[in-house]
């Protein structure tokens, strides 16, 4: 079973769900498959899986304009939103402007009968480094969150290989990819799990897109 990590400062709701969660933003093409099972292992379908994550800068969208949820609001933890220009610094105008216009990364899904819910995004950047010579606060990392019949179940986070990410970044120079950035391995956010066990498997499709796919083991009793 899969354990409870944080939620951060970065969740807003998105009630204009589609599959595809990109809006548009520049990346590396990617689609997340992420299964949920019982203890059992058997699948578990109308499970609500919503997910958030970052751009090829390390950024997340902040245009939270039509949200009902949010973190630090409504009874959810993970800080106040933005806390500590977390999710985006506050301090560079540009970059605060382009994360306010949007919502990209950021959608749900219900698990079909196998278990699997689908969505089309890009892959994530970790944090850029807050520093010149500093890693970033955060690995490349997919926020998650597990719901059934209206009551969340869990709130977790996923990772990445990180022998993977080294070929994707170094294919792909649009995104931050710092010498020393931070690796799931150091990241505090995974120091209480394995996080090999919190970790997509990626797999290069014939059209130089990413299938990354878990499989998601939740209690729901």
């Amino acid at each position: 079973m899969h354990q409870a990590i944080n939620l951060g400062p970065c969740y807003f709701d998105r009630t204009d769900n589609g599959e595809d969660i990109s809006d548009g933003q520049p990346g590396l093409p990617m689609v997340y498959a992420i299964k949920v099972v019982d203890a059992n292992c058997n699948p578990i379908s109308n499970v609500d899986v919503e997910i958030w994550h970052t751009n090829h800068k390390g950024v997340y969208s902040l245009d939270d304009s039509q949200a009902t949820r949010r973190s630090g609001q409504g009874g959810l933890q993970g800080g106040a939103f933005n806390g500590n220009n977390i999710c985006t610094d506050a301090s560079k105008p540009d970059v605060m402007a382009e994360s306010r216009s949007g919502r990209w990364f950021r959608g749900v899904r219900t698990t079909n009968a196998e278990g699997i819910a689908y969505f089309i995004s890009c892959l994530p950047s970790a944090y850029p480094p807050s520093s010149p010579g500093q890693p970033g606060l955060r690995c490349t990392h997919v926020h998650a969150r597990f719901a059934r019949d209206g009551r969340q179940h869990l709130t977790t986070q996923f990772c990445f290989d990180e022998s993977q990410l080294d070929e994707i970044y170094a294919a792909h120079p649009e995104y931050a990819n710092p010498s020393n950035r931070r690796k799931a391995s150091n990241d505090f956010e995974f120091s209480g799990v394995d996080y090999r066990n919190y970790a997509f498997t990626s797999r290069k499709q014939a059209d130089g897109s990413l299938l990354s796919y878990i499989t998601v083991g939740i209690n729901f009793t």
